[in-house]
């Protein structure tokens, strides 16, 4: 498999899932952070959102997002990110993909940098599965077919 492959099917069940588990966070504390230094589900999503909108960028202009107020537009949101990151590899030309790309203290290969998406949304799954623990849900939350994605 290569490493496009290897992405592609990552993310495929990755994302849904990151997507599915947003269902377990009240929509009340969409905005709570658990101490003055933490960041928010909200915070959290736009971080990993504005890193699915900066290596979509580097393939076709990425539209500008609307500000998260919700947590159904923030799966919404997500979803088509995942997809556009999913197109967006399957699209890539190996020419493409060995395009430097310039980010503010060093350079890196396209291909380097499209590996960022699938390790941010490994990190940040685990964040907001950590904030749902410090709610009271103590149950982790697979997608039924998370673990066959992933065979």
């Amino acid at each position: 498999m290569n490493d496009n492959a290897t992405l592609i099917s990552l993310i495929s069940a990755l994302g849904p899932n990151f997507v599915y588990n947003l269902d377990f966070i009240p929509a009340d504390k969409f905005d709570w952070k658990p101490a003055t230094t933490a960041k928010s589900v909200k915070e959290i999503l736009d971080h990993l959102l504005g890193n699915f909108d900066m290596i979509n960028g580097q393939f076709a202009e990425v539209p500008e997002r609307q500000p998260l107020t919700d947590i159904a537009g923030a799966k919404a949101a997500l979803q088509a990110a995942i997809e556009t990151y999913i197109q967006n590899l399957t699209d890539a030309t190996p020419e493409k993909l060995a395009s430097e790309v310039k980010l503010p203290h060093f350079s890196l290969p396209l291909s380097s940098l499209t590996k960022v998406a699938v390790g941010d949304t490994i990190n940040h799954h685990g964040q907001i599965t950590y904030i749902q623990s410090l709610l009271g849900d103590d149950e982790s939350h697979f997608l039924p077919d998370f673990f066959q994605k992933l065979a």
